[in-house]
């Protein structure tokens, strides 16, 4: 078993951040209306498949900033520190594509939403231990 904090908070974290981005890639990849724009401008991988640039980027920032929002909060009395999670790191990843400019008032708005749920019910399974 995992015995440092740190170690199994990074463990949690990513397994969060797996199922978090496999599931949101599903939906993008099978709803029309929440497609990922070829132009979404994928800093990290550029290829002919922008679904994958947007994964990629999606795991890794979800990673990083889970890391930053675990520490913070956990130095912090809040009641609900799961939904402050989820709060931060979407918020973060969905202004970097509104200021991407390839994507209607529509597609933020659900994405928001979809990203909301998808993000907390993996953070509740996988690192709302961490959180207390």
């Amino acid at each position: 078993m995992v015995k440092n904090k740190t170690t199994k908070l990074l463990y949690s974290l990513v397994l969060a951040a797996l199922v978090f981005t496999l599931v949101d890639g599903f939906v993008h990849y099978y709803f029309d209306y929440l497609e990922i724009s070829a132009k979404g401008g994928n800093v990290i991988y550029n290829s002919n498949a922008p679904l994958l640039g947007y994964m990629l980027g999606k795991f890794i920032g979800t990673v990083i900033l889970g890391y930053l929002a675990v520490y913070f909060l956990s130095k912090q009395k809040l009641k609900n520190k799961l939904l402050y999670f989820t709060a931060i790191i979407v918020g973060i990843l969905e202004i970097r594509y509104y200021f991407s400019g390839d994507y209607s008032l529509q597609w933020h708005l659900l994405n928001i939403s979809m990203h909301s749920i998808i993000l907390y019910i993996t953070s509740k399974y996988f690192i709302s231990k961490e959180l207390q």
